[in-house]
């Protein structure tokens, strides 16, 4: 079960997911899979999204299945009303039905001519508006996004593993940071040692981790979005993708990326080595 932490605020969102895949066998012990798996999506340099649950969908990887999704829809709530819709219908099928699901999300909300707002959502059947997250997913899913407020930042995990006590000791420091100016790589660094300390007593969640930065001067006024990957180091006035290791490894991976209608996946860059 992936761990997904999205920070929302005034000038800045940010998504950190790990990127650990695990079978869950019947008898509630897990096997790993795989631990540099994408599970992130870029949509127009305005909203990134991660999913938690299952890996594949209809024989593809989750991915590129919430990608093409995204590419055939006008806008991204259109997009976000077909993901909920293909999930309700497909979740009551089997193998699928009975299993948790949700994408997480993080963005801005275009408002014409004014400043864009930011957000975080779900597209889920584990959550439910009001009353948290379900002990058992529903039967159908449902989508929702929250305004974050002016001042205050929004901090959201998904799902419910970190203890209330150490997100809001988290939610204290990111405050104070906001409050030198919002360093959003230190930000980024505090939310990645949370999801990293929750790694070591849960076995699904892993240390590599995905980290998207989309600034709201990045969001593109119309519906063609100049694209961006940036590996290796932040830059807090562009959008920013990159993979943060904690083993090492020196391959930058990207998410996968939705822009004008097309979908760029597998992004992989590898440094040069001599003979």
């Amino acid at each position: 079960m992936t761990l997904i932490a999205t920070l929302a605020s005034n000038s800045v969102v940010v998504q950190v997911s790990d990127r650990r895949i695990s079978l869950l066998h019947p008898d509630g012990s897990t096997e790993l899979r795989d631990d540099v798996t994408n599970k992130a999506v870029l949509y127009e340099n305005r909203a990134t999204l991660s999913f938690t649950g299952l890996a594949e969908l209809e024989n593809e990887t989750t991915d590129w299945w919430i990608a093409r999704r995204l590419s055939a829809s006008p806008s991204l709530n259109d997009g976000l009303e077909k993901l909920t819709s293909d999930l309700t219908a497909l979740f009551r099928r089997r193998p699928y039905r009975g299993h948790s699901h949700s994408i997480v999300m993080t963005g801005w909300k275009r408002n014409g001519g004014a400043e864009p707002t930011p957000f975080a959502g779900l597209v889920s059947n584990q959550f439910e508006v009001g009353k948290g997250w379900r002990a058992s997913p529903s039967a159908d899913f449902d989508w929702f996004v929250e305004m974050a407020k002016p001042e205050l930042p929004t901090l959201v995990f998904a799902p419910d593993l970190v203890p209330m006590r150490s997100a809001k000791a988290l939610y204290r420091q990111l405050l104070r940071v906001k409050g030198r100016g919002l360093n959003v790589a230190n930000a980024i660094d505090l939310i990645a040692e949370e999801i990293r300390s929750i790694a070591d007593y849960q076995p699904t969640v892993g240390r590599e981790l995905m980290v998207s930065v989309l600034p709201k001067t990045a969001v593109p006024l119309g519906p063609v979005a100049e694209m961006f990957v940036v590996s290796g180091h932040i830059n807090p006035d562009v959008p920013t993708f990159y993979s943060l290791s904690a083993s090492g490894d020196q391959v930058a991976y990207g998410p996968t990326m939705v822009m004008n209608g097309m979908i760029v996946s597998d992004f992989q860059a590898r440094p040069i080595t001599g003979n």
